[in-house]
């Protein structure tokens, strides 16, 4: 009966910490995409001094994670992510709102894309 109590301990103890992982991204993903919205309405606007901060914004706050994203998140969707973030930054530089519209939706739809794959959900669990 011990084994089985250190166990079931164990695993709501895997569990909680899942969920606490799950949040983070959760709200780290929200925070960057909330940042490249911003990035894309001061561009339609052409108010390119703030659309360049809140780019370099969402920017740093996704590169500001890595000690956390390398240890939960698989590279590639890190890559991919960050990949699009300085594109999108790119697109700012230059100053192309158009190009910064596209740039904005592949970044948001990549943010997206992250926090979904990393719900937990019935079959990931069993």
């Amino acid at each position: 009966m011990k084994k089985e109590f250190v166990i079931g301990c164990f695993l709501v103890l895997m569990l909680t910490g899942a969920l606490i992982n799950n949040h983070f991204l959760v709200k780290l993903t929200e925070h960057v995409t909330e940042k490249i919205t911003i990035t894309e309405t001061y561009a339609r606007q052409e108010d390119w001094v703030r659309a360049e901060r809140s780019a370099e914004e969402a920017t740093a706050l996704w590169t500001g994670s890595d000690t956390y994203t390398h240890l939960v998140l698989r590279h590639t969707e890190i890559d991919a992510a960050t990949d699009l973030l300085y594109a999108l930054l790119e697109q700012v530089y230059v100053r192309e709102a158009g190009a910064v519209k596209a740039a904005a939706q592949a970044a948001s739809a990549r943010m997206t894309s992250i926090s979904s794959i990393e719900q937990i959900r019935l079959g990931s669990i069993f």
